[in-house]
Protein backbone atom coordinates (compact mmCIF):
# COMPACT_ATOMS: atom_id res chain seq x y z
CA UNK A 1 0.00 0.00 0.00
CA UNK A 2 0.61 3.75 -0.30
CA UNK A 3 2.09 4.72 3.12
CA UNK A 4 0.68 8.52 2.45
CA UNK A 5 -3.04 6.90 1.93
CA UNK A 6 -5.33 8.63 3.87
CA UNK A 7 -8.35 6.91 4.06
CA UNK A 8 -11.17 9.12 4.13
CA UNK A 9 -14.45 6.96 4.83
CA UNK A 10 -14.61 2.91 4.72
CA UNK A 11 -17.18 0.84 5.45
CA UNK A 12 -18.17 -2.79 4.93
CA UNK A 13 -21.15 -2.96 6.26
CA UNK A 14 -20.65 -5.97 8.90
CA UNK A 15 -21.04 -3.58 12.07
CA UNK A 16 -24.70 -3.50 13.48
CA UNK A 17 -25.00 -0.06 12.12
CA UNK A 18 -23.24 2.09 8.91
CA UNK A 19 -19.66 3.05 10.02
CA UNK A 20 -19.69 6.52 11.76
CA UNK A 21 -17.64 8.29 9.16
CA UNK A 22 -20.98 8.66 6.90
CA UNK A 23 -23.09 11.97 7.98
CA UNK A 24 -26.53 9.42 7.69
CA UNK A 25 -28.76 8.10 5.34
CA UNK A 26 -30.71 9.94 2.69
CA UNK A 27 -34.47 9.30 1.80
CA UNK A 28 -36.67 11.67 0.64
CA UNK A 29 -33.82 14.23 0.91
CA UNK A 30 -34.41 13.70 4.68
CA UNK A 31 -31.20 13.05 7.18
CA UNK A 32 -32.21 9.18 8.82
CA UNK A 33 -29.82 8.70 11.83
CA UNK A 34 -26.95 6.26 10.98
CA UNK A 35 -28.91 3.89 14.31
CA UNK A 36 -32.23 3.54 12.78
CA UNK A 37 -31.41 1.85 9.48
CA UNK A 38 -30.26 -2.06 9.84
CA UNK A 39 -27.90 -3.50 7.49
CA UNK A 40 -29.03 -6.42 5.14
CA UNK A 41 -27.49 -10.52 5.05
CA UNK A 42 -28.38 -11.25 1.69
CA UNK A 43 -26.26 -12.00 -0.52
CA UNK A 44 -23.41 -9.34 0.58
CA UNK A 45 -20.65 -8.81 -1.89
CA UNK A 46 -18.08 -10.06 0.92
CA UNK A 47 -18.71 -11.06 4.59
CA UNK A 48 -21.95 -11.33 5.98
CA UNK A 49 -24.21 -7.96 5.48
CA UNK A 50 -24.21 -5.69 2.91
CA UNK A 51 -26.78 -1.64 2.91
CA UNK A 52 -29.52 -2.39 1.21
CA UNK A 53 -31.95 0.26 -0.42
CA UNK A 54 -35.69 -0.93 -1.39
CA UNK A 55 -37.38 1.25 -4.33
CA UNK A 56 -41.21 0.63 -3.95
CA UNK A 57 -43.57 0.43 -6.51
CA UNK A 58 -45.12 4.26 -7.48
CA UNK A 59 -42.91 5.74 -4.49
CA UNK A 60 -40.44 8.84 -5.44
CA UNK A 61 -38.24 7.56 -2.44
CA UNK A 62 -34.72 8.46 -2.90
CA UNK A 63 -32.45 6.72 -0.69
CA UNK A 64 -28.43 7.42 -1.04
CA UNK A 65 -25.43 7.06 1.67
CA UNK A 66 -23.84 10.76 1.79
CA UNK A 67 -20.76 11.93 3.35
CA UNK A 68 -19.73 15.93 3.66
CA UNK A 69 -16.81 17.73 5.20
CA UNK A 70 -14.18 16.44 2.71
CA UNK A 71 -10.71 18.18 3.43
CA UNK A 72 -10.89 20.20 -0.04
CA UNK A 73 -9.51 17.45 -1.68
CA UNK A 74 -7.60 17.84 -5.53
CA UNK A 75 -7.93 13.83 -5.82
CA UNK A 76 -10.07 11.13 -4.43
CA UNK A 77 -9.68 7.50 -5.28
CA UNK A 78 -13.54 5.12 -4.06
CA UNK A 79 -14.26 1.59 -4.23
CA UNK A 80 -17.24 0.12 -4.39
CA UNK A 81 -19.45 -3.06 -5.23
CA UNK A 82 -23.10 -2.59 -6.19
CA UNK A 83 -25.92 -4.88 -7.17
CA UNK A 84 -29.29 -4.61 -8.47
CA UNK A 85 -32.25 -6.99 -7.98
CA UNK A 86 -33.57 -8.86 -11.30
CA UNK A 87 -35.30 -6.84 -13.95
CA UNK A 88 -34.29 -3.56 -11.51
CA UNK A 89 -36.05 -0.30 -13.95
CA UNK A 90 -32.67 1.99 -13.95
CA UNK A 91 -35.12 4.36 -15.86
CA UNK A 92 -38.87 4.24 -15.22
CA UNK A 93 -41.10 7.00 -17.20
CA UNK A 94 -39.49 9.78 -18.18
CA UNK A 95 -35.87 8.89 -16.22
CA UNK A 96 -32.64 8.72 -18.46
CA UNK A 97 -30.51 7.81 -16.03
CA UNK A 98 -29.91 6.04 -12.50
CA UNK A 99 -27.26 8.09 -10.17
CA UNK A 100 -24.53 5.31 -8.79
CA UNK A 101 -21.90 7.41 -7.45
CA UNK A 102 -21.70 11.04 -6.92
CA UNK A 103 -18.68 14.17 -5.67
CA UNK A 104 -19.35 17.60 -5.74
CA UNK A 105 -16.97 20.68 -5.37
CA UNK A 106 -17.06 23.78 -3.61
CA UNK A 107 -18.82 25.26 -6.49
CA UNK A 108 -22.65 24.18 -6.45
CA UNK A 109 -23.60 21.79 -9.42
CA UNK A 110 -19.96 21.13 -10.95
CA UNK A 111 -21.29 17.69 -9.58
CA UNK A 112 -19.28 14.72 -11.21
CA UNK A 113 -22.21 11.51 -11.15
CA UNK A 114 -21.30 7.78 -12.31
CA UNK A 115 -24.54 6.56 -13.50
CA UNK A 116 -26.32 3.86 -15.89
CA UNK A 117 -27.43 4.28 -18.95
CA UNK A 118 -29.23 3.45 -21.97
CA UNK A 119 -27.35 2.59 -24.40
CA UNK A 120 -27.93 4.37 -27.87
CA UNK A 121 -27.65 3.01 -31.21
CA UNK A 122 -24.03 3.58 -31.68
CA UNK A 123 -23.13 1.23 -28.25
CA UNK A 124 -22.89 -2.50 -28.80
CA UNK A 125 -26.07 -3.29 -27.39
CA UNK A 126 -28.95 -0.50 -28.44
CA UNK A 127 -31.56 -0.39 -25.70
CA UNK A 128 -29.55 -2.16 -22.82
CA UNK A 129 -27.83 -0.08 -20.25
CA UNK A 130 -24.31 1.24 -19.71
CA UNK A 131 -21.95 3.32 -17.24
CA UNK A 132 -21.75 6.61 -17.76
CA UNK A 133 -19.95 9.41 -15.81
CA UNK A 134 -21.47 13.03 -16.26
CA UNK A 135 -20.93 16.44 -15.54
CA UNK A 136 -22.26 20.18 -16.37
CA UNK A 137 -18.59 20.91 -16.90
CA UNK A 138 -16.55 21.62 -19.62
CA UNK A 139 -14.32 18.56 -20.39
CA UNK A 140 -12.51 17.11 -23.44
CA UNK A 141 -16.17 14.65 -24.24
CA UNK A 142 -18.44 14.09 -27.27
CA UNK A 143 -20.95 15.51 -26.24
CA UNK A 144 -19.48 17.48 -23.84
CA UNK A 145 -20.26 16.59 -19.93
CA UNK A 146 -20.85 13.30 -20.81
CA UNK A 147 -18.00 10.64 -20.25
CA UNK A 148 -18.27 6.69 -21.82
CA UNK A 149 -16.52 4.10 -21.29
CA UNK A 150 -13.29 4.10 -23.81
CA UNK A 151 -11.65 1.41 -22.89
CA UNK A 152 -12.66 -2.18 -24.96
CA UNK A 153 -15.91 -2.41 -24.92
CA UNK A 154 -18.81 -0.65 -23.01
CA UNK A 155 -19.95 -2.67 -20.36
CA UNK A 156 -23.62 -4.35 -20.53
CA UNK A 157 -24.83 -3.68 -17.78
CA UNK A 158 -27.07 -6.60 -15.57
CA UNK A 159 -28.79 -6.94 -12.99
CA UNK A 160 -28.95 -9.81 -10.66
CA UNK A 161 -25.09 -9.89 -10.23
CA UNK A 162 -22.61 -7.49 -8.43
CA UNK A 163 -19.99 -5.18 -10.01
CA UNK A 164 -16.98 -3.40 -8.42
CA UNK A 165 -16.58 -0.28 -9.04
CA UNK A 166 -13.31 1.65 -8.94
CA UNK A 167 -13.09 5.25 -10.12
CA UNK A 168 -9.93 7.77 -9.74
CA UNK A 169 -10.59 11.53 -10.20
CA UNK A 170 -7.79 14.33 -10.30
CA UNK A 171 -9.16 17.70 -10.47
CA UNK A 172 -7.79 20.70 -12.45
CA UNK A 173 -9.75 23.97 -13.23
CA UNK A 174 -7.17 26.68 -14.74
CA UNK A 175 -5.62 23.82 -17.37
CA UNK A 176 -7.06 20.61 -19.15
CA UNK A 177 -4.96 18.38 -16.90
CA UNK A 178 -7.73 16.46 -14.60
CA UNK A 179 -7.88 12.80 -14.79
CA UNK A 180 -10.97 10.45 -14.83
CA UNK A 181 -10.03 6.86 -14.65
CA UNK A 182 -12.19 3.49 -13.65
CA UNK A 183 -12.47 -0.06 -13.50
CA UNK A 184 -15.13 -2.11 -14.13
CA UNK A 185 -14.58 -5.60 -11.60
CA UNK A 186 -10.69 -5.02 -12.34
CA UNK A 187 -10.97 -4.32 -15.62
CA UNK A 188 -9.74 -0.50 -16.62
CA UNK A 189 -12.71 0.72 -18.93
CA UNK A 190 -12.47 4.81 -18.32
CA UNK A 191 -9.27 6.19 -19.55
CA UNK A 192 -9.55 10.34 -19.71
CA UNK A 193 -6.88 12.49 -19.31
CA UNK A 194 -6.65 16.12 -19.59
CA UNK A 195 -9.81 17.25 -19.10
CA UNK A 196 -11.50 19.84 -16.56
CA UNK A 197 -12.46 18.66 -13.30
CA UNK A 198 -13.61 21.67 -11.16
CA UNK A 199 -11.45 20.74 -7.93
CA UNK A 200 -11.68 20.95 -4.53
CA UNK A 201 -14.16 17.63 -3.82
CA UNK A 202 -15.71 18.35 -0.53
CA UNK A 203 -19.01 15.48 -0.79
CA UNK A 204 -19.53 11.83 -1.73
CA UNK A 205 -22.61 10.18 -2.10
CA UNK A 206 -23.51 6.42 -2.95
CA UNK A 207 -26.91 5.24 -4.52
CA UNK A 208 -29.78 7.71 -4.98
CA UNK A 209 -31.54 8.85 -8.00
CA UNK A 210 -31.54 11.65 -10.69
CA UNK A 211 -35.36 11.61 -11.88
CA UNK A 212 -38.54 11.40 -9.48
CA UNK A 213 -39.83 8.93 -11.76
CA UNK A 214 -41.23 6.53 -9.56
CA UNK A 215 -40.70 2.41 -10.94
CA UNK A 216 -43.63 0.55 -11.61
CA UNK A 217 -42.49 -2.31 -9.63
CA UNK A 218 -40.84 -3.01 -6.01
CA UNK A 219 -37.21 -3.42 -6.28
CA UNK A 220 -33.20 -3.51 -4.71
CA UNK A 221 -30.04 -1.88 -4.79
CA UNK A 222 -27.25 -3.42 -2.66
CA UNK A 223 -23.82 -1.64 -1.77
CA UNK A 224 -20.85 -3.18 0.13
CA UNK A 225 -17.27 -2.84 1.07
CA UNK A 226 -17.35 1.35 0.07
CA UNK A 227 -14.23 2.68 0.48
CA UNK A 228 -13.00 6.60 -0.24
CA UNK A 229 -9.26 7.65 0.29
CA UNK A 230 -7.15 10.82 -1.02
CA UNK A 231 -3.96 8.47 -2.51
CA UNK A 232 -3.53 5.09 -4.19
CA UNK A 233 -4.31 2.27 -1.64
CA UNK A 234 -2.36 -0.63 -3.82
CA UNK A 235 1.16 0.21 -4.93
CA UNK A 236 0.36 -1.14 -8.82
CA UNK A 237 1.25 1.73 -10.66
CA UNK A 238 -1.22 0.63 -13.54
CA UNK A 239 -4.24 0.47 -11.13
CA UNK A 240 -6.88 -0.65 -10.05
CA UNK A 241 -5.81 1.38 -7.17
CA UNK A 242 -7.46 -0.11 -4.46
CA UNK A 243 -8.43 -3.82 -5.43
CA UNK A 244 -11.41 -6.54 -6.04
CA UNK A 245 -10.23 -8.76 -4.18
CA UNK A 246 -12.01 -11.35 -1.91
CA UNK A 247 -11.01 -10.73 1.64
CA UNK A 248 -8.77 -7.73 0.86
CA UNK A 249 -6.86 -6.71 3.65
CA UNK A 250 -6.86 -3.02 2.20
CA UNK A 251 -10.54 -2.43 3.21
CA UNK A 252 -9.69 -3.63 7.07
CA UNK A 253 -7.02 -0.45 7.39
CA UNK A 254 -4.03 -2.66 7.84
CA UNK A 255 -1.43 -2.89 5.52
CA UNK A 256 -0.84 -6.74 4.19
CA UNK A 257 1.91 -8.62 6.02
CA UNK A 258 5.58 -7.81 4.67
CA UNK A 259 6.71 -11.46 4.91
CA UNK A 260 5.18 -14.60 3.40
CA UNK A 261 2.56 -16.00 6.17
CA UNK A 262 -0.39 -18.24 5.18
CA UNK A 263 -2.29 -15.42 4.27
CA UNK A 264 -1.37 -14.11 0.78
CA UNK A 265 -1.06 -10.29 0.10
CA UNK A 266 -3.84 -9.05 -2.26
CA UNK A 267 -2.96 -8.33 -5.59
CA UNK A 268 -4.20 -6.35 -8.75
CA UNK A 269 -5.43 -7.41 -12.37
CA UNK A 270 -3.57 -5.39 -14.66
CA UNK A 271 -5.71 -4.16 -17.28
Amino acid sequence: PTASASVILADDFEGPTVAPGWNGIIINGKLTPKGTVSLINTAPFEGLFSFQSDWLANSTVNIYLRKVGLPNLDEIFARFAIKWSSGFQFTPGGSQQKKIFRTAATVSGRDLTLIVTKQNFSDPNPGGFKFRLVSNLKVVADPPGNLDENVGSKTDVQTDKWYCIELHFKAAETSPTGIFEGWIDGVKKFDYHNIILSPPFVEVNVGGNISPDPPTQNQTEWFDEIIVADAPLLSNPTGPYIGCQNNNTVLALTPPPTTTTSTPTPTTTSP
